[in-house]
Order: C-alpha cells, then structure tokens, then sequence
C-alpha cells in the first residue's frame, strides 16, 4: 500500500537512527536489532526472533517495540544493547510464554505493558505467566484483546490513553 503510494522501502540497518518531527516534537527511533542480514549465524532460532526490534524516543519517553522477538532473541538483544529503563513496552510474539524474560523485564523495568493479540486467538495468547510476570514487575498491562485498538498521547514528558493520564 505506502509503494502504491510512492513511499521508498528501505531496510533497516543496525543502528540507524530515524528522526521524525511529529506534531511539532522530535521523535527519534533507534533499530536495536534487525537479524535478516545475521541468519547464518542464528540458526536455530525462530522466524519471531528475526524480528525488527526498535527503540522509540519522544522527549523523555522512552518505548521498546519488540515485534516478535521470543526469549532467545531477547537475550541477544540485552547482549548487545545497553536499554536501561523504558517506560512503554510493546510486548513480544503477543504476549507467549515463550517471550517476555525476567532478565528482560528487570533490564527495562516498563511501566506500561502493550499486547497486541486477538481476543480469540488459537494459541491461548497472551500467556497467564507473562501477564503475572509484567504485573510482578509493576506494570499495568493492556491488551487489544481486551480493550481493542490502544491509542497513546506523548508529549514529551509524559504519557497517557485519551481517558487517563499516568
């Protein structure tokens, strides 16, 4: 669709940083780990762990967006990147068990936890032991399955869902 609309594909790099100036506020997104290029070096993992992990800046917010990255692949990214604490989580591979480490969430320790999945999905997901483990480490989790589409406001300072600030 963006093709048909003239937009350029590109392929992420590692790295790279894109800087976009959104409703009069910079908005920054740094490619954490893209393993397309690293395959070879990777093969046992899965599919989900190939996935596009990128970091979002707006002021002093701070969102990891983990796509469908599984635990392996997320140790391979606290190997390689220094995260430290973001306040917004885009939750791996919808919330499976197979995703969302302690050693993850002690290294980010999110306040908000975002999981996008379908509310009758096959596969059970999300997780009862994902959602224990984001609820233990104190973040409020929100699940499309259970509110349907999630909005956020960023200002810059802070963050919130059009009904609540935080």
């Amino acid at each position: 669709m963006a093709l048909n609309q003239g937009m350029v594909w590109k392929r992420p790099i590692l790295g790279q940083l894109i800087d976009l100036n959104l409703f009069h506020q910079m908005w920054t997104l740094k490619i954490l780990q893209t393993l397309a290029s690293e395959t070879q070096n990777y093969p046992a993992w899965s599919d989900n762990d190939r996935s596009i992990v990128s970091l979002l800046t707006v002021g002093q917010t701070r969102a990891l967006l983990l796509g469908d990255l599984e635990t392996p692949g997320e140790m391979e990214l606290l190997r390689q990147a220094d995260l430290g604490p973001v306040e917004i989580l885009k939750v791996g591979h919808h919330g499976a068990k197979t995703s969302t480490s302690e050693a993850l969430l002690e290294e980010i320790n999110p306040k908000l936890a975002l999981i996008s999945v379908g509310k009758t999905n096959s596969y059970g997901h999300p997780a009862a032991e994902t959602l224990k483990k984001l609820m233990n480490h104190g973040a409020m989790v929100l699940s499309t399955a259970d509110i349907g589409d999630i909005s956020l406001r960023l200002d810059g300072q802070k963050y919130w869902l059009p009904t609540q600030k935080h």
